[in-house]
C-alpha cells in the first residue's frame, strides 16, 4: 500500500515512510492526477491534455506520454506497487483500495 499526501506538497510514500522517487516530474504529475480522479478512468489523451495543456495531441506527444506512463510504472514497480495502477487499452486508473490518501479521507 502507498500513502499519498495531497495537502501541502504532493508526496508519495511507502507505508514504512520511504519517499517514492519518480524518475520524471511528469510521471509524478500524472500519478497525482490519477489520484485526483479517485479511481475513475483516464484516457491517454485526457492525461496529455492535463499535463501539456497548450500542446496539440499528435504522434510525438502520444509517444512522449507512453514514456511518461512507462516511467511511472517502472517507479511503482521499484517499490513493488505497480498494481496500484490498473491499465486497459488506452486508459488507466488508480486502485483506491491500495492507497492511503489524505485527500480521500478529507472527502
Amino acid at each position: 500500500m502507498l500513502q499519498a499526501i495531497c495537502f501541502g506538497n504532493f508526496e508519495v510514500k511507502t507505508l514504512s515512510g520511504e519517499v517514492v522517487r519518480f524518475e520524471r516530474k511528469k510521471s509524478k504529475e500524472l500519478f497525482a492526477y490519477l489520484i485526483h480522479k479517485k479511481g475513475t478512468e483516464c484516457t491517454l489523451k485526457e492525461a496529455a491534455a492535463i499535463l501539456f495543456e497548450d500542446e496539440i495531441y499528435d504522434d510525438k506527444l502520444q509517444n512522449y506520454m507512453q514514456k511518461i506512463i512507462s516511467s511511472m510504472m517502472k517507479t511503482l514497480r521499484t517499490y513493488g506497487m505497480e498494481e496500484v495502477i490498473q491499465k486497459e487499452f488506452n486508459s488507466m486508473k488508480v486502485d483506491i483500495s491500495k492507497i492511503e490518501c489524505d485527500y480521500y479521507h478529507f472527502l
